[in-house]
């Protein structure tokens, strides 16, 4: 199921991690999420607080999970996140890639 939509729609992003991912996916001109990124979504946001991310090589466990600090602190400003890799540079490039990513999304300008 794809969850496209052509309009940023704040309030509809801050209440639903799937469609945050979804414009995120289109800013940075990705296909529509798949069904198993979709479900990662679905378990970040409605999950229990400490679980481990199972799946294949790939699937973009690493760029949900760190859509989904940007998205916590749209939801609620005053959020604190930490990444936790096994890899030093992993965790350097993803958290360079998403200053760059708040720095050029127009409808994330707020953080």
């Amino acid at each position: 199921m794809a969850l496209r939509m052509q309009k940023p729609q704040k309030g509809l992003y801050r209440g639903n991690f799937r469609f945050f991912l979804s414009a995120l996916w289109q800013q940075l001109g990705l296909p529509p999420p798949t069904k198993a990124q979709l479900a990662i979504a679905e378990m970040l946001q409605h999950g229990p607080d400490r679980f481990i991310i199972m799946a294949f090589r790939g699937v973009g466990k690493i760029y949900i999970s760190a859509a989904f600090a940007p998205w916590n602190h749209f939801r609620i400003i005053e959020a604190k996140v930490s990444m936790v890799s096994a890899s030093k540079d992993e965790v350097a490039e993803v958290t360079i890639s998403l200053k760059h990513l708040l720095e050029e999304t127009p409808w994330l300008a707020c953080l």
